[in-house]
Formats: structure tokens, sequence, C-alpha cells
């Protein structure tokens, strides 16, 4: 067999690879379904939250009479913008769908609970979602990491990780988080493409896939500022074409965002995506009001359950029954039975959680109508900016905890995930590798953003997860790299 002595170890170790890439695709995309099935089956009737009501209204009144309005299901329904748009579009179309099949799904008369056959039909566009994340973190890591089988074999643990904790808790709830982080891994994958392959068409992409995030959570329009132009000088033609690139990704943004944009100038004199960013800043603003020792016990009470019982409860002397009316920590909850009596009987001044009075108890004192305290909270911010910005660091402390950790594990993953998450820009420039600052700088300019300018609770955090867990996975493989051969597992060069 005379080839086989002309054969080199090459011949037999490429097609040895290539099929091993086969079978590790068809197993992953297996893995994908199956942790879809799974997600599809956490699927219940059960009730949604108010923000989700709103979605569900939304998607509804498109479907039965053309207007986008989170009001009541009715014929004379008045159109609205408190809710960002694309995942309620999204969830129209779903409810359209599911309606040929059913005639009666729509069927709502607008007063009523919601029925638990139209729930289980509206919760289950989160199954598009879920699947589209998973796929977009899949290919993401395999344009990370080297060599493919690696990548595919890392993808297996990666998804799992991201599907236990984050996708499964969303699926039976309507709120943005779950499209969000689709969109913002959505965006981190086509902004990488972009890198790699300088196509004009590819920051078009890139463009309208943070318009379509944007679109979803309004915030990113205000971290656009930043993060599109740090994003773009990391373009081969950064030097000589980076007005002609800002231009191109501005325009594919424009595309997603302008008409929306322009439809709420014209029905509501208001130029934004949707309404409500002024209750969030009026909320902060109360926060700010903190002593000194609220600001030291604000860390116990943002903490999860393991670090409040174990660490800091013992340390600080406090327990969870502090959070009780007339207790030291009772301002931070937002369930106090003594804070609703106070609202019915309008005793506002004796209203003790910050984020009621902040909500309700001092819009309705000062009678203060939605665009009047956007304009009290920014100047009560601008009268005392250092302490804005000293209140930020509990908060941010608050919106770190997005895992919902339950126990010591899910502590140390999120907080090593987060670090991860954070420390990317350094590693940027310690290592000149671009992918780290693409994969992490949009996900780190919400969570500034937030922590900036609202109360962040862990919810908002959570769509940064799933990049989050992306970049402790590359800590992880860029340690690896330094003690292993590179030809067994590294970051690929961007």
């Amino acid at each position: 067999m005379k080839w086989l002595d002309d054969a080199s170890p090459k011949d037999f170790i490429m097609p040895m690879k290539k099929r091993l890439n086969l079978i590790l695709f068809f197993l992953i995309i297996s893995f994908i379904v199956y942790c879809a099935h799974l997600d599809f089956q956490i699927i219940d009737p059960s009730g949604i939250g108010d923000d989700a009501s709103q979605n569900l209204r939304t998607g509804l009144n498109l479907v039965k009479h053309g207007v986008y309005s989170e009001k009541g299901v009715t014929n004379d329904v008045i159109a609205g913008f408190r809710r960002e748009p694309i995942p309620n579009f999204i969830l129209a179309f779903q409810l359209k769908y599911a309606s040929l099949f059913n005639a009666d799904l729509l069927n709502y008369s607008g007063k009523d609970e919601f029925p638990s056959e139209l729930l289980l039909v509206a919760k289950q566009v989160n199954i598009i979602y879920a699947l589209g994340l998973m796929i977009s973190l899949w290919v993401l890591t395999l344009m990370l990491v080297a060599p493919a089988w690696m990548a595919n074999t890392i993808s297996f643990p990666l998804i799992a990780l991201v599907n236990e904790q984050f996708i499964a808790g969303e699926m039976n709830t309507l709120d943005t988080e779950l499209p969000a982080a689709f969109f913002m891994v959505l965006l981190a994958l086509v902004a990488l493409v972009m890198v790699k392959n300088l196509r004009l068409g590819w920051i078009l992409m890139s463009g309208i896939s943070f318009g379509l995030l944007v679109m979803t959570k309004q915030s990113g329009a205000y971290v656009a500022v930043i993060c599109i132009p740090v994003v773009l000088t990391l373009l081969p033609s950064a030097r000589t074409k980076f007005f002609m690139n800002l231009f191109l990704f501005s325009l594919g943004f424009a595309v997603v965002v302008s008409p929306w944009v322009i439809r709420n100038r014209i029905e509501f004199g208001r130029s934004v995506i949707s309404r409500g960013g002024g209750d969030v800043l009026l909320i902060r603003s109360v926060f700010n009001q903190m002593s000194p020792l609220q600001f030291r016990n604000a860390f116990y009470s943002f903490s999860p359950k393991p670090i409040r019982d174990d660490l800091l409860g013992p340390i600080m002397g406090l327990e969870s029954q502090d959070h009780s009316c007339g207790k030291i920590l009772d301002v931070f909850n937002r369930k106090l039975l003594c804070d609703s009596q106070a609202l019915d009987e309008g005793r506002y001044q004796d209203v003790r959680s910050f984020y009621i009075r902040g909500k309700r108890a001092e819009p309705l004192s000062m009678n203060l109508s939605n665009s009047l305290r956007k304009r009290e909270a920014l100047s009560r911010i601008l009268a005392n900016p250092l302490q804005h910005l000293i209140i930020s660091f509990p908060l941010a402390w608050r919106g770190i905890w997005a895992v919902r950790p339950e126990g010591w594990g899910d502590v140390i993953l999120n907080i090593l995930s987060f670090l991860a998450l954070l420390a990317s820009p350094l590693l940027y420039f310690l290592e000149k590798r671009k992918s780290w600052l693409i994969v992490s700088i949009v996900p780190i300019g919400y969570f500034l953003f937030y922590a900036l300018f609202s109360h962040f609770i862990p919810r908002y955090s959570q769509p940064l997860v799933p990049l989050a867990f992306i970049c402790f996975m590359m800590v992880v493989v860029d340690i690896a790299s330094k003690m292993l051969p590179p030809f067994v597992v590294r970051l690929r060069d961007y």
C-alpha cells in the first residue's frame, strides 16, 4: 500500500478534524433544540406582571385594532408609546399567526384577566428569542475561540449555563430582557464580523443590529453616543474613512429607529422611543437622599441572600427582618404594608420606601405630570452631582446580581462573570485584541447607564448575563492558552 508510505500525518489529521467538527455540529444543534424543548415545557398559563401586561395589551391592540397602545384592548383604544416597539411587534406577529389556527384566541374583552390559552400562546414567543440567543452564542464562540472543535466543545457548557441561569427564568414573562439579550449578542456577533471582514454591508448591518437593540431597550440610545465611535475606531479603515463608516453605521441605525421616533413626534410631540424615563429618573433622585448610614446598609440590602446571611449580616449586625416597616432597612423595601396604607390615606410624607416615594408619593404630593417628573429629577441631581455619583456605587453593586444567586456557587459564578465583563476593556489594552472591547463595550455601557441614571434593580442587568458569561469564557480560554499549546485552545486574533 504505497499511498500509505507517501501520506503525511496532515493527510490523516485534516479529514479527522472535519469529521469531528461535523459530528460536533450536529450534536450542538441537537443540544440547542433539546434546551429549547425544555424551555417550552416550562411555559405555563400563570399570570404576568404589570410591565409584561402592558406588552401583551400592546400586541393585542396591534393585531385587533392596528393601534400601538398599552392601554385597554377596546375599539376606541388611544395610541401610546409606553413600551419599546420591537418586542411588541414580534409578539403581535406571534398572536396573529396563532389566531389563524384558533379563531377564539383574540376574543379578549380588555377588562377581565388574560385567558390562560392567550397567556400560553403569547409566552411561546420566547422560544424564538431562546433559539436565536443560543445559536448566536454558539456562532460567537466559534468566532472567538480556536480551534473549531474546541469552540464547539466549549459551546455546550456555555449554552447550558445561559439557559439555566437566564433563559429558563424568562420563559413565563413578556418582559423585554430576553429579546434584549438576543439583540445584544447578535450585535456583538455582527460587529465582530464587521471588524474582521470590513464590508459596507456589515457596517450597515451593525447599525441595524444596534437599532434593534435600542428599539428593545431604549437606554442604548444614550450608550450609542460613546459605543459607536469607539467600535468604529477598531476598523482597519478608521483613520482614512472614519466619517464614512460612521455615516453608514448611523444610516443602518436610523433606518430602524427614525421612523418610530418620527411617529412619536407627530403623535405625541416627543422625539423619543418610549415613555417612562422621567419616572425612573425621579425614583433615582429619591435614592440620592440616602444618609451615610443608609449608604452603608445599602450594600447589605442589595446583596444576594448567601452574602447577606453568611457574610455581611454577622459583620454589620443586620438581618432580613430589618426590612420591616419602622426598622432600619425599611427604606429599601418597596412592598411595605404601612406605605400602602399611607398612600391610601393621602399621607405621602409618611411613605418610607425610596422606590415608592419616587414612583408614587412625591409625584402625587407635588402633582407632577410625566413631563415634569424628568425636569424635577434633573434639577435635584444637578443640585448635588457628587452625591449622585456616590450613590451609583451601591446601586452598581445591586445591579451586578443578575443571575438570581441562591447559593454560593451562583454567587461565585455571578461575580466572576461580571468582573470578567467589566475588566474586558483593560484586557483589550493589555493584549491589543479587539474582541475584548467589541464583546464588552455595549453591555458595559448599559451597566454604567443604569448605575448612574436608575435605581438599578437586577432585572435591568439580566440582558447582560449572556455576554458576561462569554467574557468569563474568554478569560478562562486566555489563561488556558498560556499553559497549553496553541493547537489545543486559544483566542482568535483580531
